[in-house]
């Protein structure tokens, strides 16, 4: 099966980039965890990949160097229909670029949003209110701005109440001494609570079981 990857400028959705060659390695896509499903909790996913340029200039591709992390959409499809396999946003100022004359690959890198989490915080309600376990984590995991499905398939369940839309916990507990806990600490906190792991795979996110 090939696959081919198709870089979104999302201010410019209309306008197709016409970058066309990488290297034979020069396209990875690598899960953050370990060995073992348990080790991470969050499984965060980046897509490394190069493109060749043979302008034989400086700043070949200057304009993906962006502050914006949510600008370039970069996904990953199949070419037999274009179906998604992945997608993630490229990471601001990791624009990286030899300095050589002739032909040379310049390469970059494309985050699911898992660990841009970290230092990003939920709307006041959800420090203050009681919300359910799956109205919370589907709030989390929009925040990483990809619009996908979520999927979840706990380990454990409640014995009185089956349904997770109907489990609310206190937000609250979100605070610390009025201090909030960021996106990335609440859904690691739930995780270890419903003994799951968080990845995306097949252009879905999945909350699973252990």
């Amino acid at each position: 099966m090939s696959y081919y990857i198709d870089i979104i400028d999302k201010e410019s959705p209309d306008t197709k980039l016409d970058y066309r060659f990488a290297s034979a390695s020069g396209i990875t896509l690598e899960w953050n965890g370990g060995d073992a499903k348990d080790e991470v909790l969050i499984v965060g996913t980046n897509l490394k990949y190069d493109i060749l340029t043979t302008s034989a200039e400086d700043l070949a591709f200057v304009e993906f160097f962006t502050g914006n992390e949510n600008r370039f959409l970069v996904q990953v499809k199949k070419s037999s229909d274009d179906g998604i396999l992945w997608q993630g946003y490229l990471l601001p100022d990791q624009y990286s670029e030899p300095y050589k004359n002739g032909a040379f690959f310049v390469s970059f890198i494309a985050s699911c949003g898992l660990g841009r989490l970290k230092g990003k915080y939920l709307p006041d309600e959800y420090y203050e209110r009681e919300k359910s376990v799956i109205a919370i984590l589907c709030q989390i995991i929009k925040m990483t701005n990809l619009g996908l499905d979520v999927f979840f398939a706990p380990a454990i369940e409640n014995s009185v109440q089956k349904d997770w839309n109907q489990i609310f916990i206190d937000t609250a507990d979100f605070k610390e001494k009025e201090k909030k806990n960021d996106a990335y600490k609440i859904l690691e906190t739930l995780l270890k609570d419903k003994q799951c792991v968080v990845y995306q795979a097949d252009n879905r996110w999945y909350i699973e079981g252990l």
